[in-house]
């Protein structure tokens, strides 16, 4: 082994920067351990956990510097640097974790990763470079009590923190399944509720009377179509409906049991050029088309009328052409514009 010389300013520089970041780290940690604080508070002390993250980072990150600096002097046999390589950044994670750890729960034993093992290190490390502590820290046995004592300082994190992450995941899970099943207690409640009120709705009510029970959202529709396929006045209600445009209109049209006589053929036509003016961009710049539910949930409805010998093709144009010269290209503006054409050339 080579004699080795005095300590290099690239050493003292990591030293010091070292010592500087564990230092600050220390002042850190009080304002932060045990510290819940709400509102606005809750992001200063945010900050503070992320500072102290950085400042950990920036603790393992200079000792790293100053072990590779002794390592390239041979003050490490190849043996240390090698136990080194996979010792040092383990327990560099294992201090990050820590904190994890100490936020998260009540313990507050992991802080000894952070606290203790950077001074452990840099005692070791700058030792290397003082020429009489040299030939003590030399020897194997150093070697090994030293990186003995960063391993057993560290390990205990690994089950810790894995246990820790096992139990959230099973809690999360666990308030899952009862966030499923209490949603699905309320739906089934709520379709119950909706139920009866099918039976409770005239058969002379309008269709406004309708409206909750014929809601997708509110999961009776089929049971109301059921329903109100019964209803005498539906055909024109239907009518009303199409004549004031109203999308829900077209998208009842084909499971209601319609008769598509000349005068609900042209209730669909007004509807269609209501739509059509309705989606007409004005003053303002044409921006990318983002859809129209309205738009899309009345497509199986235009699709009907069209197959009953309902000629819709001027309102499947007009609303064609308003997509095409006042909306932007979007993938939902080339999907609609195919959807559209699909109608106009398979009828």
């Amino acid at each position: 082994m080579n004699t080795p010389k005095p300590m290099p300013g690239s050493a003292v520089v990591l030293a010091t920067l070292a010592i500087l970041a564990w230092v600050l780290l220390m002042l850190v940690l009080p304002t932060v351990v045990g510290n819940h604080a709400m509102g606005d508070s809750d992001i200063f002390l945010g900050l503070r956990w992320l500072f102290a993250g950085v400042l950990v980072v920036g603790v393992w990150l200079c000792t790293s510097g100053l072990l590779f600096v002794a390592g390239g002097r041979d003050l490490l046999p190849a043996w240390v640097r090698a136990v080194a390589l996979v010792v040092w950044p383990a327990s560099g994670i294992a201090a990050v974790t820590a904190l994890y750890l100490v936020d998260a729960t009540d313990a507050r034993w992991p802080l000894i990763v952070p606290v203790a093992i950077p001074p452990l290190l840099a005692v070791y490390g700058a030792a290397l470079f003082v020429p009489s502590r040299r030939p003590v820290f030399l020897r194997p046995g150093v070697h090994a009590v030293t990186w003995g004592a960063v391993f057993l300082l560290a390990f205990p994190i690994a089950p810790v923190a894995i246990r820790h992450m096992n139990e959230t995941a099973r809690k999360e899970s666990a308030r899952d399944r009862e966030d499923a099943a209490r949603e699905a207690r309320e739906k089934e409640i709520k379709r119950s509720q909706y139920l009866e009120k099918i039976g409770t709705i005239s058969p002379d009510a309008p269709i406004t009377d309708w409206y909750d029970v014929l809601a997708q959202e509110n999961g009776v529709r089929p049971e109301a179509i059921q329903a109100y396929r019964k209803v005498e006045r539906r055909q024109r209600d239907v009518e009303y409906l199409l004549n004031n445009g109203i999308p829900m209109a077209m998208k009842l049209a084909p499971d209601v049991d319609l008769n598509p006589t000349p005068r609900l053929c042209e209730a669909a036509r007004s509807c269609l050029a209501i739509m059509a003016k309705n989606m007409h961009v004005k003053n303002t710049d044409p921006y990318p088309y983002q859809g129209d539910p309205g738009l899309d949930d009345s497509l199986p409805g235009i699709r009907w009328f069209l197959t009953h010998s309902c000629d819709c093709s001027a309102g499947v144009a007009a609303i064609d052409a308003v997509i095409r010269k006042d909306y932007l290209d979007s993938p939902q503006r080339q999907k609609i514009l195919g959807d559209l054409a699909g109608l106009r050339t398979s009828h």
